[in-house]
């Protein structure tokens, strides 16, 4: 990236903290006083820098998954709303694939967005985001399940920002996202999160009586909200070839966005 003033280093590190990224920092280039360094974009940040510079920002060579292109309908190699053994997770706390396709598509995820996922859980939505070239913040409160989520991604070769702390405190001081999952916490970190104002919301909820109270604040904020009550029952085999139907549980998939919003 060739800079500008106001729109640097220390500006684009200061996006740049919490991803694993390697920042390489051109000054006074063609002169006697030609200078690079390699920074951290914490030290970026920090730091003043001559205008116009030159800003190169590389990624650890583990995530080899990077897109380069921004085709949102492009899908990664493996496909998206992977099976769920694709995931480690605790006790079956994973997003079902069915589910997960719907919510996926309905948070648009593509190369120059910033996804939340609050509540990651086994981070799945977060990590099929980040496969379609979104960057993405996920935050999860359980120390043991952040170690999952950080696992799972370096499992499917991409880059998550992880925040570990209960939302919504853990919510204040993040970068301004585009699209949120919210897949568990109540009302109080809902609100939270629309009063950052992103184009899109989405969130699942298993109990019915959140529903309404979900809808009034999502309506509250302007936002125009749809939703789908989905109930998936997969193939099963029974003794002697025979094949019965399998339920999931059933959950509410909401959808708030705000108007003339990409």
């Amino acid at each position: 990236m060739l800079t500008a003033p106001g729109a640097g280093a220390a500006e684009l590190g200061a996006g740049l903290i919490g991803w694993s990224r390697r920042l390489l920092v051109a000054e006074h280039l063609g002169t006697d006083v030609e200078r690079v360094r390699e920074v951290t974009p914490e030290q970026a940040a920090a730091g003043t820098w001559s205008d116009p510079h030159v800003l190169l920002s590389l990624a650890d060579a583990a995530h080899g998954g990077l897109r380069s292109d921004n085709q949102p309908a492009a899908a990664p190699a493996g496909g998206w709303a992977l099976a769920e053994d694709r995931y480690a997770h605790r006790d079956s706390m994973i997003t079902k694939s069915e589910v997960r396709a719907l919510v996926v598509a309905r948070l648009r995820p593509r190369l120059g967005r910033l996804v939340w996922d609050v509540g990651a859980g086994s981070g799945s939505v977060g990590i099929e985001c980040a496969l379609l070239g979104a960057a993405v913040l996920a935050v999860e409160r359980d120390a043991a399940a952040a170690a999952t989520i950080q696992a799972n991604a370096t499992a499917h070769a991409v880059n998550v920002r992880l925040v570990t702390g209960r939302a919504p405190q853990a919510l204040a001081g993040l970068p301004e996202p585009d699209a949120v999952f919210v897949g568990g916490g109540g009302v109080d970190v809902l609100a939270a999160v629309v009063a950052r104002r992103p184009d899109r919301v989405v969130l699942t909820l298993a109990a019915l009586d959140r529903v309404a109270p979900a809808m009034g604040l999502l309506r509250a904020a302007d936002y125009t909200v749809e939703g789908c009550q989905l109930s998936a029952a997969r193939l099963a085999d029974l003794p002697g070839g025979s094949i019965r139907l399998a339920a999931t549980n059933p959950v509410v998939v909401l959808t708030g966005e705000r108007p003339c919003t990409t």
